[in-house]
């Protein structure tokens, strides 16, 4: 990724996410002012033709994005773009909408698309695209905008055939992004908690599990990554491994001391929507090899280490 553009990134959020924007966004309300300024950065072109970017640089936004839980459908407004091209805003939002806010296209899959509440265009993973679109507002179990929406008067426009792969690999760019913050913030809370006279990042058990997550987090950068690599070569994502460290997460936060704070602190804005952003993914296998060779060297050494502490000999 240009390390301008990721410079420019990180600082748009840095300075215009926050707790009041995040709990806006939980209760519907769409981040107007974050879009604009999104928007007004260029950023929402990073990938898509004639912007001198590539794949990294919209795959890299992604990971920023997911760093910070920015409330923005940023995946598909910026594949929608990539995929269909820069084009005027004004040829598909209505001069009201425009004197508010730019318009921006969402991506519907199996009828529900996000944000479409607020969208000016959908086009679907099938190649439709519509202005005139009905929608029923719903939100996941992460409380994330995905309405039901009804084409009216759709068109038809080429689309890549992995069109869903590329959703999905985008989503393990956001949870990279996410699973690093999660983890610099789960390293600061055990530096910071102390029990018993001493910091719980002393103890082995926190070492461990906080260990085991880096592992994670390694894994979800490695599959975006790679995937990427995949994309640039004309090749399918197909499946990876950044769903593994999300769901991990999930149930090695709650077995340990989680930050304290409002329900959405900022640890909380990242954890929740990441379990959903595995199942877009679809992927359940863990990066880590169960079997083959690592497989067998790991149990013959937990075999060898019972057998060393009864006294049996090798």
């Amino acid at each position: 990724m240009d390390r301008l553009l990721e410079e420019t990134t990180e600082r748009l959020f840095a300075d215009h996410v926050g707790k009041a924007t995040l709990d806006a966004a939980e209760n519907g309300e769409f981040p107007s002012e974050l879009w604009s300024r999104f928007h007004a950065a260029g950023l929402h072109l990073a990938g898509s033709p004639g912007s001198d970017t590539g794949w990294p640089d919209l795959f890299g936004v992604l990971k920023v994005a997911g760093r910070h839980a920015a409330p923005l459908p940023l995946a598909e407004i910026l594949l929608s773009e990539a995929i269909l091209g820069a084009e005027d805003d004004s040829d598909h939002a209505s001069d009201a909408d425009a004197a508010i806010q730019p318009g921006f296209t969402t991506i519907a899959t199996g009828g529900v698309a996000p944000w479409a509440r607020a969208a000016s265009r959908v086009v679907t993973v099938d190649g439709e695209v519509a202005t005139d679109f009905a929608f029923q507002p719903n939100t996941n179990v992460a409380g994330e905008p995905r309405d039901e929406v009804t084409l009216r008067a759709a068109a038809s426009v080429p689309v890549p055939e992995h069109l869903d792969e590329l959703l999905a690999l985008s989503r393990v760019a956001l949870m990279a992004g996410a699973l690093e913050r999660i983890l610099e913030i789960s390293v600061e809370y055990a530096l910071l908690r102390t029990q018993f006279g001493r910091p719980i990042a002393k103890f082995q058990a926190v070492q461990h599990n906080l260990a085991i997550l880096a592992g994670e987090v390694a894994a979800a950068t490695c599959a975006g990554e790679c995937g990427d690599r995949r994309v640039r070569h004309g090749a399918v994502p197909g499946r990876s491994g950044g769903g593994e460290g999300a769901r991990g997460r999930s149930g090695r936060h709650r077995r340990g001391n989680r930050p304290p704070g409002s329900r959405r602190d900022r640890f909380h804005a990242r954890a929740q929507p990441a379990p959903l952003h595995a199942a877009a993914v679809g992927v359940a296998r863990r990066a880590r090899p169960r079997s083959g060779v690592a497989g067998s060297a790991r149990a013959t050494h937990r075999r060898r280490r019972r057998r060393s502490r009864l006294g049996v000999p090798r």
